[in-house]
């Protein structure tokens, strides 16, 4: 027979057990709510469609399958466009990656031509190549207002025709980076490799870190939200690298933005030290697409890469 002190261990570890039992359950089941509440907050309010209204307009769509580089790609647009696949066949091609090109209205296309060529040589770059499953780019003549939004994987321009080539370059930068954000990096019940970022500046969504102030942020629109900040410090990683190297100088905050956008991202010494800028960099700026590139350079930058 057991005694009385064997017995009253064996109670007192069962209740221990239950208990490790029920945090264990109660903590990754609030975790893996506020996860889900935290990615239905992001669809639904920071990147919230306004677009979303039935339309008149025809939509006419260009697949891209990604199997080689763009030379190749422009050769095989037409065929592509002229026998464009049923869903279920796309659906069947699990090794290729496929871009979707959409013009509201049809007779956009032509008058994009060269933003959407952009857009292919930045989608063919190897350090983005590799980090895209299926992507779509749509172009929206009518002006709304915002330039740009990213949501459900899909990058939506309006009014493109009122922007010049650097201004959509880096426009297109800053919603392709929301898109690296939501399905690049792992979003788990139990991690999200954006933490990572997040938690250099913030406390929550909304809520900056009390010792953050300005010179912690590449730019003002950066301390509206921490999704907005890793966009904003992840296009001015690529356009104003040098200059954002002497910022992390003085900042401890950039100093580790920049260095997770290395260490993460890039995984080496993919734009370290250039510089694309077109003026004097200041020192404050709401908007970092709003600064002066040169797209020219850039895009031989990129080229290069392929």
């Amino acid at each position: 027979m057991l005694s009385k002190l064997t017995f009253l261990k064996i109670i007192l570890l069962s209740l221990l057990f239950t208990g490790a039992l029920f945090w264990f359950q109660t903590y990754y089941t609030l975790n893996f709510s506020d996860t889900l509440a935290e990615e239905n907050y992001i669809e639904k309010s920071i990147f919230d469609d306004k677009y979303n209204q039935e339309t008149d307009h025809v939509h006419e769509t260009e697949v891209i399958i990604i199997e080689s580089d763009p030379e190749d790609s422009l050769t095989q647009t037409s065929e592509i466009v002229d026998n464009l696949p049923a869903a279920s066949d796309i659906d069947k091609q699990e090794t290729a990656k496929q871009i979707f090109f959409t013009y509201i209205p049809t007779t956009l296309r032509s008058d994009v031509r060269n933003y959407r060529d952009t857009t292919r040589w930045f989608i063919w770059a190897d350090d983005f190549e590799d980090k895209i499953q299926d992507l779509s780019v749509e172009f929206h003549a009518e002006m709304i207002d915002v330039r740009g939004r990213m949501k459900n994987k899909t990058i939506k321009i309006f009014d493109p025709q009122q922007l010049d080539m650097p201004e959509f370059l880096a426009l297109f930068t800053h919603e392709f980076a929301h898109y690296l954000d939501l399905y690049y990096f792992s979003k788990s019940p139990f991690w999200d490799r954006s933490e990572d970022f997040y938690s250099i500046s913030w406390e929550s969504t909304k809520t900056m870190k009390r010792w953050q102030n300005q010179s912690d942020f590449v730019s003002g629109y950066a301390m509206t939200n921490k999704y907005e900040d890793f966009a904003e410090t992840l296009t001015y990683y690529m356009f104003h690298n040098a200059d954002f190297q002497k910022k992390a100088q003085e900042s401890w905050a950039l100093y580790f933005k920049y260095a997770f956008l290395r260490d993460y991202l890039f995984k080496g010494d993919s734009f370290v030290g250039t510089d694309f800028s077109d003026e004097k960099i200041q020192n404050y700026y709401w908007d970092i697409t709003k600064i002066d590139i040169d797209d020219e350079n850039f895009l031989q930058y990129l080229k290069k890469d392929i």
